[in-house]
């Protein structure tokens, strides 16, 4: 049972960008392959993070809120598409929580370090 996992789990990278490619044919395509793939990029991806062996759990619950978010706006009523907008802010509150946690330093200090060169 293990050694399925593992091959699930080395292979995800892989079985994304297929379903990523069915779903972008979708896309463009206006297929029902889109609506049918869509729900199914963010679990796999989840699979290639936890394949992994440094785990976050702040990480994993942005990804939890990123595929709920994906799956609500699905929906053509206002209120679920209204509820996966929430859910994709609590995903961008915990990056945003996640990369302040890691720099060193306040922001504006990371700001004052970038050098930036403007040519007009």
């Amino acid at each position: 049972m293990n050694s399925v996992f593992s091959v699930v789990f080395k292979y995800s990278v892989y079985l994304f960008w297929v379903v990523a490619l069915i779903n972008l044919y979708g896309l463009m395509f206006y297929s029902p392959l889109e609506q049918i793939t869509k729900p199914f990029l963010i679990p796999i991806l989840s699979l290639y993070y936890f394949s992994g062996n440094n785990r976050n759990s702040a990480y994993v619950m942005a990804l939890f809120f990123s595929w709920f978010g994906n799956v609500l706006i699905m929906s053509t009523e206002f209120s679920m598409i209204l509820a996966g907008v929430i859910c994709f802010w609590g995903m961008l509150l915990l990056y945003s929580y996640q990369i302040l946690k890691n720099l060193s330093g306040s922001l504006v200090d990371q700001f004052k370090k970038k050098k930036v060169y403007m040519h007009y």
